[in-house]
């Protein structure tokens, strides 16, 4: 699920998916044989049936290989929206919680229910000779156990045992923002993570740290989901050869978990098994087409109800069957308790797990909704209020041309007085029109040897002096 949207829809692990919840149903169907379940159980030992155990037919019922697909494919899906692009915002986180909780939590609750319906119907009793996996389904109903298969974070009771790798999930899915960021940390050392996985899951599974062991599984997921593209294309460059190489390794090493089911180290044999297995639906073609076809997609569609409620069925089958004998059990699981088990997980999907997942979408719209409202509203500044002259209860001033005292621009100028600049003197700084009369005479190189010529002087006959004025 993409907590910000959609999860991109990769219709071959889809199939991947789906396929690996019938191998789930097929391992508890075998398991209920004794011999069959003895590598399996609380005193591992290796099983007799060799045609079954020691050919490539464990393949068809690895049940706990194809969990650890189960927890790479979900690390990868998880976390491929949120490892490209930008960095998820709190907002992503907040609506991602309560979509995923919702989506695990109900139909869990859901499957619960059918346990008890199943128990009713048929009680669970502790049989002589029968498989150890069957007899454990005897633990009796408690309220204390309804409480942790309900909260499933504390582990599990056998009412419906498969809720076991549910406790992983949703440990996972509380600390995804630590997977997507130790995986975009890492991007551009990729080969870096991937050693630390190596080491640190066969370390986890030599020293049997199953906490520690299935965590990691999903950070692989998550390392992977960075470079999808890059995987894809170099699975693609593999060609048949290389395709064909990685699944007779995946099936030599399935073969090695069940022959030696003492060594916990080969635990981690299995992990790479699953991984090969994963990367080559990821990218080859052949593969990619097969888990995309229409019967192994609707198997992907209702996976997650095919591995809920199967248990019931086939416990109760197998309950029903003790008497006559293990191997009567072990094909009346197969031949009825596998089509019911999909008949029932058909429409546990249709009544259950599709409501419950539109639920989750609303349950993530809503709290999205009250996160913008009261914890994300943008920063408003309040509006600094206009007043206006009649709010300030005063008059506008006049216009300048409309004032009293107004005069045109040129008036004022004219009558303005002027300083003379230093050094002129002030009667050049006297207005008024220049003389009309008389020659212009251009200013003295000197302002302060400027003066008027003297007019010119004769003596009259009377001995007067005469100026040409009087003249």
């Amino acid at each position: 699920m993409n907590p910000a949207g959609r999860t991109p829809r990769l219709p071959a692990l889809d199939g991947l998916r789906g396929l690996a919840a019938l191998v789930v149903v097929l391992f508890h169907a075998a398991v209920i044989v004794p011999s069959l379940g003895r590598p399996y159980g609380p005193d591992p030992a290796p099983g007799t049936p060799w045609v079954l155990a020691q050919t490539p037919l464990h393949v068809l019922w690895s049940g706990e290989e194809a969990v650890y697909v189960f927890f790479v494919l979900s690390g990868f899906v998880l976390a491929l929206p949120l490892v490209n692009g930008a960095r998820p915002a709190l907002r992503t986180w907040v609506v991602y919680y309560p979509r995923r909780l919702v989506r695990l939590y109900l139909p869990v609750a859901a499957s619960l229910v059918l346990a008890l319906l199943a128990v009713t119907l048929v009680p669970r009793t502790v049989h002589e000779g029968a498989s150890w996996w069957l007899n454990g389904h005897a633990e009796p109903v408690t309220a204390a156990g309804l409480v942790k298969d309900l909260t499933l974070v504390a582990g599990n009771t056998w009412l419906n045992s498969p809720l076991w790798s549910l406790r992983w999930e949703v440990l996972f899915s509380l600390a995804l923002p630590a997977y997507v960021l130790f995986a975009r940390i890492t991007r551009r050392v990729w080969w870096l993570a991937a050693g630390l996985l190596a080491l640190a899951t066969a370390a986890f599974a030599h020293l049997d740290v199953q906490a520690l062991f299935y965590l990691s599984m999903f950070a692989i997921g998550a390392v992977a989901a960075v470079h999808s593209e890059a995987l894809r294309q170099r699975v693609e460059s593999w060609g048949r050869v290389g395709w064909i190489t990685v699944a007779v390794v995946a099936v030599a090493l399935l073969e090695v978990t069940y022959l030696a089911p003492q060594v916990h180290l080969t635990k981690f044999a299995g992990l790479v098994a699953a991984v090969g297995v994963f990367l080559l639906f990821l990218g080859a073609g052949p593969v990619v087409r097969f888990g995309a076809s229409r019967p192994v997609a609707w198997l992907g569609k209702i996976s997650f109800s095919l591995y809920l409620v199967h248990v019931p069925v086939l416990v109760s089958i197998g309950q029903v069957a003790t008497m006559l004998g293990a191997p009567a059990a072990a094909a009346l699981a197969v031949v009825v308790g596998l089509p019911l088990s999909l008949l029932l997980a058909a429409g546990f999907h249709r009544v259950c797990e599709s409501p419950s997942h539109r639920l989750s979408l609303r349950a993530g719209r809503a709290v999205g909704d009250l996160y913008d409202r009261f914890l994300h509203r943008p920063l408003v500044l309040p509006e600094t209020p206009q007043l206006t002259w009649a709010d300030r209860d005063m008059t506008p001033p006049a216009p300048r041309s409309e004032r009293p005292d107004a005069q045109p621009v040129a008036a004022r100028l004219a009558t303005r007085p002027l300083t003379p600049p230093r050094g002129v003197p002030a009667v050049l700084a006297q207005r008024g029109p220049a003389p009309q009369t008389g020659p212009i005479v251009p200013p003295h190189p000197h302002p302060q040897a400027q003066h008027h010529p003297a007019p010119a002087t004769s003596v009259s006959s009377a001995g007067e002096p005469v100026t040409s004025d009087t003249a």
